[in-house]
């Protein structure tokens, strides 16, 4: 029995951070680079462009492309989950009854065409993401009452105390946006450009082939290392294998199966930095059938077997998960573990779905849906093996369907998909990032899920209230997690690691617990 045994992950940072001179170059004054250096890096990605207006993105590789080009008032140090300023001048003043939050802007502010902007602008674009009510708008309308700007400074109220506002802030929902990129009343996913306020500009794309970054010449922070950055999308991790070891990427991001990871773990040239990653899990839609029969969740939940899928599927690569708050998080437990048994049960399972007619003679046709690559190549094995283990109970018949990530997370996120697979890694660290996005009547809609209990607001509710006292937090988060496997909500499968592989002579690839990638640091020695 493989059991979670890493010891507190928020802690775990892995760095491979090279020192170099910094001097002006005399064609781009604001890029820190020496002759020594090269003027473009080259990454390569399995992940896909879907949605790139920040008022509606809500996948890793989307907000990794917009914490390059957008920033906000706060964002985390990287490598760290540490707090530190961007556009605001320091830490936010808070009010004693800790419901307002005011952040004074640094002055002279430019976007990267050069327009100027200021408390308005940031006060606009995240009341635009509250009204247009995309995927990530809980992000602000769960927390935030209210925001305005006052002079030169940008005024939260919010509608409850939550004393970890600052971390929320620090996501990409807050970030201000350039008008001219984007329309004020509408979403718009596939801008010509992003001329934002973060380190680099995106200057060109073709969604599944290139990506190109330009360094931002008006960039109010440390100029990046590098003038220009290109993302080159591959179809499968074979194919970006390939190119890393050849040389045609500097950078390999995710996702590097198991079988080629071990293969270029041996490689000559080729350096790995790793991390803890998403947690993966099966997602219900509440609202339609049989994911709205509570019978149906559970026979599931005694279904499966998280050790046959790490091994088979994953080659013992990934850890089971018992709880929808992996370890290291506040009140994290094994509440499935506890409700359902550590393997399948399929006695259990058949009796669940008894309870709903389904039988032999009767049996439940399901579709489980996923998408081929963007949770890498073995989202498909994950799925035969599920699949397997579900019709072991002789009252199941599976049909597996998939489709490529810019239509599959469309349809999951719409509700489309009555069960459906799902990653998970948090927008902020904390255990409520872990339940609120999926269980929260205000949340969950935004998912796909449709869930929505008193009971489970009431839990979400009272520990946002108890920042301040732990113990009593970590207490409701255990009954949190109970409701949650009784409730079966999703059931959780296993959680990942993250692997970057870059090439010899490229310094900065920093990845740390938040697994935030920023192209700033990066260096490549000129060849």
């Amino acid at each position: 029995m493989k059991r979670l045994n890493w010891l507190f992950v928020l802690t775990l940072i892995v760095t491979a951070l090279g020192v170099g001179s910094v001097s002006a170059s005399e064609n781009s004054p604001a890029i820190s680079q020496t002759a020594l250096q090269a003027d473009t890096i080259v990454l390569g990605t399995t992940d896909s462009i879907s949605k790139l207006d920040p008022a509606d993105a809500y996948s890793y590789h989307d907000w990794e492309i917009l914490r390059n080009t957008n920033e906000g008032l706060l964002r985390l140090t990287p490598g760290t989950t540490d707090l530190e300023p961007a556009i605001a001048t320091g830490m936010p003043t808070v009010s004693e009854d800790g419901l307002t939050y005011t952040f004074e802007l640094k002055p002279d502010l430019m976007f990267a065409d050069g327009t100027p902007y200021g408390a308005a602008e940031v006060a606009a674009s995240i009341n635009r993401v509250i009204a247009l009510d995309g995927d990530p708008a809980w992000l602000v309308s769960a927390y935030v009452a209210s925001v305005e700007a006052v002079e030169n400074t940008v005024v939260f109220t919010l509608a409850e105390r939550f004393d970890l506002f600052p971390l929320v802030v620090a996501t990409v929902p807050y970030v201000v946006i350039n008008p001219a990129n984007y329309p004020a009343d509408a979403i718009e996913n596939f801008p010509a450009q992003i001329m934002g306020n973060g380190a680099y500009m995106l200057t060109e794309y073709v969604v599944e082939e290139q990506a190109v970054f330009e360094a931002n010449p008006n960039y109010h922070g440390t100029a990046p290392l590098t003038p220009r950055i290109i993302v080159r999308y591959y179809q499968d991790s074979p194919q970006m294998s390939l190119a890393i070891e050849s040389g045609e990427i500097d950078v390999a991001m995710r996702s590097i199966a198991p079988t080629e990871l071990a293969a270029l773990r041996e490689t000559e040239g080729i350096n790995i930095v790793s991390g803890p990653g998403s947690i993966l899990f099966i997602a219900f839609q509440h609202q339609a059938e049989p994911g709205n029969d509570p019978n149906v969740r559970r026979g599931f939940a005694y279904a499966i077997d998280r050790d046959e899928i790490v091994d088979r599927a994953m080659s013992g690569t990934v850890e089971p998960l018992y709880s929808m708050i992996p370890p290291g998080f506040l009140g994290a437990n094994e509440a499935f573990a506890d409700v359902y048994g550590l393997g399948a049960d399929v006695e259990a399972a058949k009796a669940e779905f008894a309870k709903s007619g389904y039988t032999e003679d009767n049996k439940l046709q399901v579709e489980l849906w996923y998408p081929p690559e963007h949770y890498g190549d073995t989202a498909a094995d994950v799925f035969a093996v599920f699949k397997e283990q579900l019709e072991r109970t002789g009252v199941v018949e599976v049909t597996l369907q998939s489709a490529e990530w810019s239509t599959y997370i469309d349809a999951a996120t719409n509700g489309d998909y009555p069960i459906f697979m799902l990653g998970w890694f948090f927008d902020f660290a904390d255990s409520s990032n872990y339940i609120d996005p999926f269980a929260e009547c205000d949340g969950s809609d935004n998912m796909g899920i449709f869930y929505c209990t008193e009971q489970m607001d009431g839990f979400i509710t009272a520990a946002r209230a108890q920042v301040s006292d732990p113990d009593t937090r970590a207490q409701t988060y255990a009954d949190l997690q109970q409701f949650y496997a009784e409730e079966a909500v999703t059931v959780p499968m296993y959680v990942g690691t993250v692997n970057y592989l870059y090439r010899d002579g490229v310094e900065g690839v920093v990845l740390g617990s938040a697994l935030e990638f920023h192209f700033a640091s990066l260096t490549k020695a000129a060849e």
